[in-house]
């Protein structure tokens, strides 16, 4: 009848929302303990179940109108019209006058009594005829195309008529087109029928193949500010074409609508089509150089090619014999962070002397100390270093 959203996990104190979905045909009542709130908001103070009441939406009673009438009130009257209630049974009675019968319904149904189910407002005549004149059957026919894009005919639609009436069908073709055959292989453009028997009657027809079509390609752009594009116009079919969408400065191409990526690209023409650029802001990157002023004194990190506005790290390692002394500008931060907003260059100077290289390993009573996160080398003769082998 229903669903509830709102179960699940809260932090006591915490708002829970719940709602009561009732499926179509049903319409909430209640909770279980009498709130009749949808939604409602409940304070979490512990755990808790909500319980839905949903009810069926009882059915609306329609009422509609059964109009039973006589084609010729000189031949006969007919019973049974009036106001129902949707879903009851109508009787229809025809009854003839003296020197008169009862042929058919104008639905052509020659039941009588006619017992019909009342769901819309409906008609009924009642056709009579003098007695002992012999009645046409009727048929029905129907005429149609088979592709209406193609061609058209004359009287299409389904008629019931009596037996002798004739019809003109007149078949046209649209252009770019040409008519074929009927269904039952005539091939008269324009044919007389003359009423016999129950009948489909459709034209067939078909693309004429010294017929190019033309079609409507439109291109353009998401964001006129971003880009604009190349390639709309009217093409003939199968016709290659190329489209293509242009970046406006600071912006590069993005995709196009359906998906494709190529800027400029080649289309076939098969029917009309729209094609969309979408254009993003050009990301712009710089090369960041890391170099030792001295190889043989020391290694660097962090050179690369790196997106505007990145925040990098550069370090410089020393080699044995060596600490790190300063960069080419003069900041002495080892390691250092940058903000790349250009084409950058880092070199670092290396300085002999005081400093200590890599000591994991050596059994030369060196040691490691750490001081406000920092890690600082103890020599034997009590001197003390940085990381990087700057003296303390």
């Amino acid at each position: 009848m229903g669903t509830v959203t709102g179960s699940g996990e809260y932090e006591e104190g915490q708002l829970a929302t719940l709602v009561a979905l009732p499926k179509e045909g049903y319409r909430f009542v209640e909770w279980l303990d009498g709130v009749k709130d949808n939604p409602r908001y409940v304070t979490v103070t512990g755990a808790a179940a909500f319980v839905a009441k949903f009810e069926k939406i009882p059915d609306v009673e329609k009422e509609y109108f059964v109009t039973a009438i006589s084609a010729n009130d000189e031949m006969g009257k007919v019973l049974g019209g009036g106001t129902y209630k949707s879903g009851a049974t109508a009787t229809l009675v025809a009854i003839p006058n003296t020197g008169y019968k009862f042929v058919r319904w104008n639905d052509g149904k020659t039941d009588n009594p006619r017992a019909v189910t009342v769901n819309d407002n409906l008609i009924f005549v009642a056709q009579f005829d003098k007695e002992g004149i012999d009645t046409k059957p009727t048929y029905t026919i129907s005429i149609a195309s088979s592709d209406e894009s193609m061609g058209t005919v004359s009287n299409a639609g389904q008629h019931t008529v009596e037996e002798g009436t004739v019809f003109v069908l007149t078949a046209t073709a649209k252009v770019g087109h040409y008519f074929v055959r009927w269904e039952d292989n005539s091939t008269d453009l324009n044919r007389v029928i003359t009423v016999t028997e129950n009948h489909n009657y459709i034209a067939f027809f078909a693309k004429n193949p010294d017929v190019v079509n033309t079609y409507i390609i439109t291109v353009s752009s998401a964001n006129d500010a971003q880009g604009h594009t190349e390639g709309s116009g009217a093409y003939k079919e199968g016709q290659s074409v190329i489209i293509k969408a242009i970046a406006h400065d600071g912006y590069e191409f993005k995709e196009w609508n359906d998906g494709n990526k190529e800027a400029v690209r080649m289309i076939t023409i098969t029917a009309n089509a729209k094609y969309v650029a979408s254009f993003q802001e050009k990301k712009t990157y710089y090369t960041v150089n890391v170099l030792s002023a001295n190889d043989s004194q020391g290694t660097v990190l962090g050179a690369g090619i790196y997106e505007a506005g990145s925040e990098i790290s550069i370090a410089a390692i020393p080699a044995k014999g060596y600490h790190f002394d300063h960069w080419n500008d003069g900041n002495t931060d080892n390691p250092r962070t940058v903000v790349v907003d250009r084409d950058l260059t880092f070199i670092a100077n290396f300085e002999l002397g005081d400093g200590i290289y890599n000591i994991e390993g050596q059994d030369s009573g060196v040691s490691k100390v750490m001081i406000d996160g920092h890690v600082y080398i103890i020599t034997p003769n009590g001197e003390m270093y940085d990381a990087v082998g700057r003296k303390q």
